[in-house]
């Protein structure tokens, strides 16, 4: 029996980047060619923001899809936050915990790529209890 299809609907989010001094358009060029080419890139403030119209079968799955999108760019940014939309309340509700999580996720990761030590200790909190 094949598996049934999913529903690809739009999803609207933001990623926040830390680690891009300028915003090159050889820089654009990569994201673009990584396949960030549903991103609108901005700069203000010094801080780089990517905000997404993603077509997926969840926003879980387009969020990820854009933090892997971002990382195959080899630009040397980090994701350091992700931003539900702000236009949408009803939209923003429904992905906030999965927004909430993977902003966890994102400063575990800082810390451990701060700090590689803590990669164990991590680890074993994770896991979960016998």
């Amino acid at each position: 029996m094949a598996a049934k299809a999913r529903k690809q609907t739009k999803h609207e989010f933001a990623l926040v980047l830390d680690g891009i001094p300028d915003l090159t358009p050889e820089i654009l060029d990569r994201l673009y060619e990584a396949g960030c080419d549903d991103a609108l890139v901005s700069r203000a403030g010094g801080v780089v923001s990517m905000d997404f119209a993603r077509t997926a079968p969840t926003s879980w799955d387009a969020i990820i899809g854009a933090i892997r999108d971002v990382r195959r760019s080899g630009i040397g940014a980090k994701v350091v936050r992700v931003e539900g939309p702000s236009s949408d309340p009803d939209h923003a509700q429904a992905i906030s915990h999965e927004v909430g999580a993977l902003n966890s996720v994102l400063q575990l990761s800082a810390m451990i790529e701060e700090n590689p030590t803590l990669r164990p200790m991590v680890l074993e909190l994770l896991q979960p209890a016998p």
